[in-house]
């Protein structure tokens, strides 16, 4: 059945990160389970039914950082070195300690341990391209997601929801509707796909991050979390993104503040992980809108290239608008940060990661 409109909207994430929403939502509202990581149970769900060697290296590495980052904090804290991280610096904390364990496993432990890995495991050829994770912040957010119950019902927690998720995929979607997995192709995959390849958007990343822990700190800024502007910095590499981002989430709020006031719907309670659900759902109707009157300006061009960095990213947004119930307390900020963040970035990170290439090399 023909149902999601061509050019690339019938195999983007953003159905399975739906679903995934909504059982996450349902977690919570029905057993308390955490609202952490929005898109883990889509997203992560999708590169297990796809490419399962990604997946696992992805669960080990958020395995890795999650006992790094207990570790720092546990230990600075007995030696009273620093007191125990939490908030926006355990999540800071998260990012950083992930881009160590990314490197520590793809580019040295892997890479060093080719030959005893191939004959272990495989009979032929060992393709390491296929073990590596894939996205810039998928990692600490599901690092993040162990913290209040711990690594082994996190995982029990996020399998059952992407177990939830793929069931609706694989037996209603794909059998159903016009719906494929072969050929869609994942948001951050062109800007980080490998750790080396993606040198620079960590750095911008990570950079802007703490740009915007600071700010937050030192004027009260807010933007939904540390990550909103890093990773739209990082979506500067494609500035149409950071724009859709930002017209996305303005058109969303609009929508959303005008449905409430219809006289059934504002009876409803729309707080918490509920907002962020309609409100996402909203941005996907948005997106099918456009869709349906797409038309290609140069062959191949996907309808995504006109979408908001990220899936969740510009309903968090919009989110923070409608709290703050000013667009330019939210926008104005987030826009600071992109700047400075990408400009800060573009001035010295060629030179950063010359000194880094230098010191790889020697080993």
């Amino acid at each position: 059945m023909f149902i999601f409109p061509e050019y690339g909207f019938d195999n983007t994430l953003y159905m399975p990160i739906l679903f995934g929403l909504l059982f996450l939502l349902a977690g919570n509202e029905l057993f308390g389970w955490p609202r952490d990581g929005w898109v883990v149970p889509g997203y992560l769900g999708m590169v297990l039914s796809t490419m399962p060697e990604a997946a696992a290296i992805i669960v080990l590495e958020a395995l890795l950082t999650f006992y790094l980052v207990v570790f720092i904090s546990e230990f600075g804290a007995r030696l009273e070195l620093w007191g125990r991280f939490f908030g926006r610096e355990r999540f800071f904390l998260f990012v950083l300690a992930s881009l160590f364990v990314r490197y520590g496993l793809e580019e040295w432990f892997l890479k060093q341990n080719v030959t005893w890995l191939r004959e272990l495991f495989f009979q032929n050829e060992l393709d390491f391209r296929q073990f590596h994770s894939i996205g810039l912040v998928l990692v600490p957010l599901i690092a993040n997601s162990f913290w209040k119950s711990g690594p082994f019902y996190g995982l029990l927690r996020n399998g059952f929801l992407m177990g939830l998720t793929l069931c609706v995929v694989h037996f209603i979607l794909l059998p159903y509707s016009n719906y494929s997995i072969e050929l869609f192709r994942l948001m951050y995959e062109d800007v980080a796909m490998r750790f080396s390849a993606g040198s620079k958007a960590y750095i911008v990343l990570i950079t802007t991050a703490l740009l915007a822990a600071f700010s937050n700190l030192k004027y009260g800024w807010d933007y939904n979390g540390i990550l909103m502007p890093a990773l739209l910095a990082v979506a500067m590499f494609y500035p149409l993104k950071v724009l859709a981002s930002l017209t996305e989430a303005i058109l969303t709020v609009l929508m959303f503040t005008s449905m409430i006031k219809l006289p059934i719907i504002k009876k409803f309670n729309w707080g918490g992980g509920r907002q962020v659900v309609v409100i996402f759902i909203l941005g996907l109707v948005i997106k099918w809108v456009i869709a349906l009157n797409f038309k290609p300006l140069w062959p191949g061009m996907r309808i995504t290239e006109l979408f908001g960095f990220g899936y969740v990213l510009p309903a968090l947004l919009a989110m923070k608008i409608i709290q703050k119930r000013k667009y330019a307390v939210v926008i104005g900020p987030t826009i600071i940060i992109i700047f400075f963040g990408f400009v800060i970035n573009r001035c010295w990170s060629n030179i950063l990661l010359g000194y880094l290439n230098n010191a790889m090399s020697k080993y």
